[in-house]
């Protein structure tokens, strides 16, 4: 159980930092700066303007 529960670790672990990477080149290429969204409401008011027709 305990090999399963390291495997189950470390895919996760590689998948976010492929996601960390492929992130941080995607910024660098679009000349913009990373920012996480400080709050939910920053969140929601994000995606929900990008739905806005």
């Amino acid at each position: 159980m305990a090999v399963t529960q390291n495997l189950g670790w470390s895919l996760q672990h590689s998948r976010l930092r492929a996601y960390q990477a492929s992130s941080k080149a995607r910024h660098k290429h679009n000349e913009t700066k990373r920012k996480e969204p400080t709050s939910l409401k920053e969140v929601f008011s994000q995606s929900t303007a990008k739905l806005k027709p």
